[in-house]
């Protein structure tokens, strides 16, 4: 028993030290082949190579096979076939921290939705838009001198981002006027923030509860109220549907009735059919550089004693112009 337990740690030892040195994308592949239940907590990949489109895809496939944790994934010394040195890690999970090739000119897509940190290096130009869309882990943003020019929606629904940092000497006039829409960071110009909002999410208990996180246009919804204490008579009320991504104009209402003491409401097949936009100069510039564009629906209640039920909880939905 003693040697069997000798060779156990022996291996996961050499598996760990394979781990963390540098290696090809290839090897990458193989490593996330051979242990694809590992349920260790902490991984640390550095990985060099050139990152044609078909290692960035393998990229991509192997980040799935890393099953029950997350791991570091360094790109720094990676290089590139084409001179456009352009990342496209669309949909890439289970990566915690990234760093970026130190020779990436622009980025496509790196919208993992289990990144925590990214670091970007000076000599980046260009960040597509939709680049880090649905990065919802994602805290800390900086955004190097050398960038050029942003996309719409860039860092789009991040929900957990706090803060983007950019040089005082960064070019920002011809970034698009949406570079930084549907998020709540704060742009920072010092090394430290004075400022540490926490973004802990809503106290609020009032909740709306979709069956679904993303529709489209046309589509009929079905959500679940839940009101965090009972009321205490019964009264006609008002459903309104915001969206927030366009400074919470209202899309559409309809007439319910809440009652005495009920803290559930069920609501199915709500078509969405009548939800109309009002367009705006960021619309515009989303629609424009993206083809399409979420609503990001919330929702209230409005009674008719005057007083209002502000619902936490929100899905997205889809449009296409």
């Amino acid at each position: 028993m003693k040697k069997i337990l000798g060779l156990f740690i022996v291996f996961f030892a050499a598996a760990n030290l394979f781990a963390q040195q540098a290696m090809t994308v290839s090897e990458f592949y193989e490593y996330a082949e051979n242990h694809k239940n590992s349920d260790r907590k902490e991984l640390q990949f550095k990985i060099v190579d050139v990152l044609s489109t078909e290692n960035q895809k393998k990229i991509i496939d192997t980040s799935f096979k890393i099953e029950n944790t997350k791991f570091d994934l360094d790109l720094s010394e990676c290089t590139y076939k084409n001179a456009d040195a352009l990342l496209d890690l669309f949909h890439i999970r289970n990566v915690k921290k990234c760093i970026v090739p130190f020779a990436t000119k622009e980025i496509e897509n790196l919208d993992c939705g289990e990144l925590e940190e990214i670091i970007l290096p000076n000599g980046l130009e260009k960040i597509h838009h939709t680049a880090f869309f649905d990065a919802v882990s994602l805290k800390y943003v900086e955004i190097p001198e050398s960038v050029k020019y942003i996309g719409a929606c860039a860092f789009g629904d991040c929900n957990s981002l706090e803060y983007i940092k950019i040089s005082p000497k960064s070019n920002i006039k011809n970034w698009s006027i949406a570079w930084n829409a549907w998020n709540d960071a704060k742009i920072i110009y010092d090394e430290n923030p004075n400022e540490n909002p926490e973004n802990g999410g809503s106290g609020n208990k009032n909740r709306i509860t979709f069956d679904h996180n993303n529709y489209h246009l046309g589509a009929d919804i079905n959500f679940v109220i839940t009101l965090a204490e009972k009321p205490l008579k019964s009264q006609k009320a008002k459903i309104v549907f915001y969206d927030v991504h366009n400074e919470n104009t209202e899309l559409s209402s309809f007439d319910t009735k809440i009652k005495k003491n009920k803290t559930e409401y069920k609501f199915n097949n709500v078509s969405t059919r009548s939800m109309g936009l009002e367009e705006t100069d960021l619309i515009s510039a989303i629609v424009e550089e993206c083809e399409d564009y979420w609503v990001k629906m919330k929702c209230e209640i409005q009674l008719t004693d005057g007083s209002k039920i502000d619902l936490n909880g929100s899905a997205r939905l889809y449009v296409v112009f």
